[in-house]
This record gives structure tokens, sequence and C-alpha cells, in this order.
């Protein structure tokens, strides 16, 4: 199992989280015609955590969550029901170990084209190697 999946098991087990946008947690992209709210959540990048004398013991993935709402009090509810979850985060996250998870940045934006704001949410996380 990818930890992204086990990621998508927590959020989706959080009943605040899960009260806003059901079972509505994309991989990457929003689906075609998408029911909002609705999130995506994708890995935008990661870095090894060193250990004396050689490789690395544990990732610090960047996870990066698009809240998406036909309204911005929506959006901006979501993002902060995942940052209530996520930041200071400590447990599992499916078959992972989650060992630390800190907010990074939040940013707010407005679609034209398809008229529906965007909170945009970045965690950096902390797990064991697989």
């Amino acid at each position: 199992m990818a930890f992204e999946e086990g990621l998508r098991t927590l959020v989706l087990s959080n009943g605040s989280v899960a009260g806003l946008i059901g079972t509505r947690l994309y991989p990457n992209k929003l689906p075609q015609s998408p029911t909002y709210p609705a999130v995506v959540y994708e890995r935008v990048g990661s870095s090894a955590v060193r250990r004396l004398g050689g490789g690395a013991n544990r990732i610090r993935p960047r996870i990066r969550f698009h809240c998406w709402a036909e309204t911005y009090g929506a959006a901006k509810n979501t993002a902060e029901a995942l940052r209530d979850l996520l930041d200071g985060y400590r447990g599992a996250a499916g078959a992972f170990q989650i060992d630390d998870s800190t907010f990074e940045t939040d940013i707010d934006d407005y679609d034209d084209d398809a008229k529906v704001h965007r909170v945009i949410i970045d965690f950096r996380l902390s797990h064991p190697e697989s």
C-alpha cells in the first residue's frame, strides 16, 4: 500500500472532514463534472532523513490538498478541517505510522472557468521508510 492510500484512509475516517466532503477525496485531479465540496491530494515532493553512517530511515513527503467548493466559506472550512486533523498528527495512516505532521502553507484561489473556490493547503509529514 502506498503512503498516499493510507493517508486517504486516515482523512476519510475523520468525521469532520468526511462530514464536509463525503468520499470526494481524489488523487491528483478532480473527476469530470465533480460534486463539491471535493478535495484533491498530491505528493509535491519528498526528502529523506539520513541517519549517521548511511541510508535514510525516514521519508518526509510534502502533501498538498486542493479544497474545492462552490463558496469560499465551504472551501475554507474544508481546509480548516484538514488542518485540525493533520497539523501535529502522530499515529496510523493505513499501514504507515506518521511520526510527525506539520502544516506548511495555505493559498486561496478562484477558478474563473469553473466558477469555484479553492484553498490549497500543504503539510510536511514524516514516516518510516518502507
